[in-house]
């Protein structure tokens, strides 16, 4: 829960960001924040796994597409952590002495 809070944290410091850069260059009014703000955070109390989390920023983005840049940061942690995964799967599998399982896992994951 810890790296969950973590990544919640993390993604409401770009999103002010981003609605501070927006306010300053006049590309959003202090409504359309609020408007923002109140889309974000009752939904985001509410979070409790990483799937709902990216669900959340996705639909944020889709309704105000200044955050896409948040979408594809997450898109690219979630990548990041599968790979991880499956590299750790497929030293298991080599430790245990199935290579061919572990190279077939390694193709899978290459496709």
């Amino acid at each position: 829960m810890n790296e969950l809070k973590a990544k919640i944290a993390r993604f409401e410091g770009q999103i002010t960001e981003i609605i501070i850069n927006a306010i300053d260059k006049e590309e959003l009014t202090t409504d359309q924040a609020r408007e923002i703000t109140a889309f974000w955070l009752p939904r985001v109390k509410s979070i409790t796994a990483e799937d709902a989390l990216a669900t959340l920023v996705e639909d944020l983005s889709a309704r105000w597409p200044m955050f896409n840049s948040v979408v594809i940061i997450e898109q690219g942690e979630i990548r990041s952590e599968d790979e991880k995964k499956i590299t750790e799967e497929v030293i298991s599998l080599v430790k245990d002495g199935k290579i061919e399982e572990a190279v077939q896992l390694a193709k899978a994951a290459n496709n």
